[in-house]
């Protein structure tokens, strides 16, 4: 009977002094490549224009050739054929049409000391018949390589700016 007492009482004395454990501070992401483009329509448009990463052709100002899918729009992969004939295959990892939020993950080619890499697209309203594509990447990995890739976005993303204007 005394050793339940003991138990009880180290139960409690454990149990308050675990109560000022306290979670660590979350760090904030810094983004290799962050951009946002207002745009003069309101953000259900630009939405219908990028909610279906499998016709990016089409706002891609010319810079995509061809997407081939596979899958649905949550676990979409496509293998993106540029208008210079190069190839890329990438993968959406998270789709929120409610959010307005999309993330890709870039699959191949992807230099080997990039060892995780992150591309999204949010549209949001800005004001009243205004709205804004916020697209932003980071990569984990070699600095060089990493700025390799950053280039390579930033031109498709520059095409996709223009074709959605």
């Amino acid at each position: 009977m005394k050793y339940k007492y003991i138990l009880v009482l180290f139960f409690c004395v454990a149990t308050y002094y675990s109560s000022f454990a306290q979670m660590q501070a979350a760090q904030k992401l810094t983004w290799d490549f962050d951009t946002t483009v207002r745009f003069q329509k309101p953000v259900p448009v630009l939405w219908d224009a990028i909610k279906n990463p499998a016709t990016w052709a089409t706002i891609s100002n010319g810079y995509i050739k061809s997407i081939d899918v596979k899958g649905e729009t949550q676990n979409l992969k496509r293998e993106i054929t540029f208008a210079d004939g190069s190839k890329r295959k990438d993968e959406v990892t998270q789709y929120q049409a409610e959010y307005k939020f999309i993330v890709l993950k870039i699959v191949d080619p992807v230099p080997a000391s990039i060892t995780a890499n992150t591309l999204a697209f949010h549209a949001a309203t800005e004001g009243e018949g205004i709205s804004s594509l916020h697209v932003f990447f980071r990569a984990e990995g070699d600095d060089a390589q990493k700025a390799v890739l950053i280039s390579a976005l930033k031109k498709e993303v520059a095409n996709y700016m223009e074709g959605l204007r």
